[in-house]
């Protein structure tokens, strides 16, 4: 027998969710349709917002809080409402992004607040990373928004220019003060100190409502390393970084290839046929 209702399956979405087209597959939709009619509860860890995913929504909604800003909001998708969010923001940060801003002319920098999303950069600084994005932003001074609550920043460049940029965390000592890691070659990002989208699923497994149950985790990037850490089973696509491969339980089938559907229809059935037979 198949628990599903023992289970809550949590997924990062691009490179894992989504297909190289940036689709959720019909065979990943209906299975998860399938998970949830069957008990399981369907979770998105992202570190997207909670208004650039809802087109998506409309084809795989969860029934689970989801983890938005790679770790910094727990949101309630039914009732659209935020559950936790934790703040970044320090005058240490604030020196370094000026110092970034100065010495790299095209880097794109972005702030993220629960209401807006601002460049601080310039038009200037629309590279190709930013201009494919579909989200909604505002040009504002970084002085302009220094009073609001700062969810994450994110920086978009080349990787090569983002790795001068992380060796000047030293020197304004962002190790102590906050969280940061590449969620794509071409992002670097911060969010507050000990957040993470792992913290953010063990808080979830604290709740009332999912204690005991089962996490199954799945994601391909740096930013979900802690996260497959602390699920009961974590799980990368194929097409995941070896440092991502290294730390999950399994790997299983790339995104291409209807990733959740495989979990749902055979990496949970068997993990609990092997728990029934005692392995």
């Amino acid at each position: 027998m198949i628990h599903y209702q023992d289970c809550i399956l949590v997924t990062d979405m691009d490179g894992t969710l989504l297909n190289s087209n940036s689709k959720i597959s019909e065979k990943n939709c209906k299975a998860i349709e399938f998970f949830k009619m069957h008990g399981g509860k369907f979770a998105i860890a992202t570190g997207r917002t909670e208004k650039s995913v809802a087109t998506f929504f409309k084809q795989a909604k969860p029934n689970a809080p989801c983890i938005f800003y790679n770790g910094a909001v727990l949101y309630d998708w039914d009732e659209q409402k935020f559950l936790k969010m934790q703040n970044v923001k320090s005058k240490e940060l604030i020196e370094f992004l000026e110092d970034c801003m100065e010495i790299y002319p095209t880097l794109c920098i972005r702030v993220y607040t629960p209401d807006k999303n601002y460049i601080v950069t310039g038009e200037k600084s629309l590279n190709r990373f930013v201009v494919g994005s579909t989200m909604e932003f505002i040009f504002a001074n970084l002085s302009e928004i220094l009073n609001k609550s700062w969810l994450k920043v994110l920086l978009a460049e080349e990787r090569d220019i983002l790795e001068t940029c992380k060796a000047k965390l030293n020197k304004y000592h962002l190790e102590d003060t906050t969280n940061h890691f590449f969620s794509a070659d071409y992002y670097f990002e911060f969010v507050d100190k000990g957040v993470s989208k792992g913290a953010m699923v063990k808080m979830m497994k604290s709740l009332n409502e999912f204690e005991g149950k089962i996490v199954f985790a799945t994601g391909d990037f740096h930013n979900d390393i802690e996260m497959l850490q602390v699920a009961d089973v974590g799980i990368a696509p194929a097409n995941a970084e070896p440092e991502v491969k290294a730390v999950a339980d399994m790997i299983s089938v790339t995104n291409d290839n209807d990733l959740i559907h495989q979990i749902i229809y055979h990496i949970i059935p068997d993990y609990f046929n092997k728990r029934m037979k005692g392995q």
